[in-house]
C-alpha cells in the first residue's frame, strides 16, 4: 500500500477578468470519518472458517488514513489509549475464536479524527438468568413451608 500525506495547501486562482489571484484558505478537517457497524462472521470461505470481523466506512473530508483494530477480553472495557491496538485490513481474523472478548475498530482519517465501534463479546456468558430465578422460586417457597412446620413443633407458650 502506498503512503499518502495530505498536508494543508493553498490555492492560487485568477479571477476572471481581472488578472488578480485570488487565494482560497486551507479548510481543516475536524469531522470523524462517518459511523459504521462492524459484522462479526465465520464461514469456510473466507480466512478457512475462523472468525472474522468485516468493516468498512468513509470519511467526507480528508479521506480515511487507516483502520485500527483491538480485542479486549475484560468485563468493562476500559478507556481507549489503554488498548493495544494494530493496523488491520477488511475482514480481519479474530485473535478470540471463542467469542469472548470485545472487539474494537477504529477508523482514522488523514486529519487525526477517530471514529470508534464495539462490537460486544458474541459468547454467552456462563450466568443463566432462568437458574437465577429457578433456584430464588424454590427458596421463596420452602422458606414459609419450613417456618408454619417449625411453629407446629414448638410448645404452646405457658403464658398464652
Amino acid at each position: 500500500a502506498a503512503a499518502v500525506e495530505v498536508r494543508p495547501a493553498r490555492l492560487t486562482v485568477a479571477a476572471a477578468g481581472t488578472g488578480e489571484p485570488v487565494v482560497l484558505p486551507a479548510v481543516a478537517d475536524t469531522a470523524p470519518p462517518e459511523p459504521f457497524t462492524p459484522e462479526l462472521a465465520q464461514t469456510a470461505a473466507v480466512l478457512g472458517g475462523r472468525w472474522f470481523d468485516a468493516f468498512a466506512t468513509q470519511d467526507k473530508g480528508s479521506g480515511l488514513a487507516r483502520y485500527e483494530v483491538a480485542e479486549f477480553g475484560g468485563r468493562r472495557l476500559p478507556p481507549p489509549d489503554q488498548l493495544s491496538w494494530r493496523v488491520a485490513d477488511s475482514p480481519y481474523p479474530l485473535a478470540d475464536q471463542s467469542g469472548r472478548s470485545y472487539v474494537l475498530v477504529k477508523a482514522v482519517d488523514h486529519g487525526g479524527n477517530v471514529w470508534i465501534s464495539v462490537v460486544p463479546p458474541r459468547a454467552q456468558s456462563r450466568y443463566r438468568p432462568w437458574l437465577f430465578w429457578g433456584m430464588l422460586g424454590v427458596v421463596g417457597a420452602a422458606a414459609p413451608v419450613a417456618w408454619w412446620l417449625g411453629r407446629r413443633r414448638l410448645p404452646p407458650l405457658p403464658y398464652g
